[in-house]
């Protein structure tokens, strides 16, 4: 199933703030060794790793799309 930004910012009441919210993604991910190539990325801050710390190698990947804080 494919979801667009747009859908992501209805369901979850996020703020959109730049790129083309009519991105589309299949998949999601929180880490970056398993993403693939047009994945949703969501950089979660943890106690131990923040996923902001990985939001380039996220674009090296091939994240279509990032949620971050």
């Amino acid at each position: 199933m494919t979801f667009s930004v747009r859908d992501l910012i209805a369901a979850s009441g996020a703020r959109f703030v730049l790129g083309d919210s009519r991105n589309c993604f299949e998949g999601v991910s929180i880490d970056t060794r398993s993403l693939r190539r047009g994945d949703l990325f969501f950089a979660i801050p943890g106690h131990r790793y923040d996923g902001h710390r990985y939001l380039r190698e996220a674009m090296d990947c091939g994240a279509s799309d990032f949620v971050i804080e």
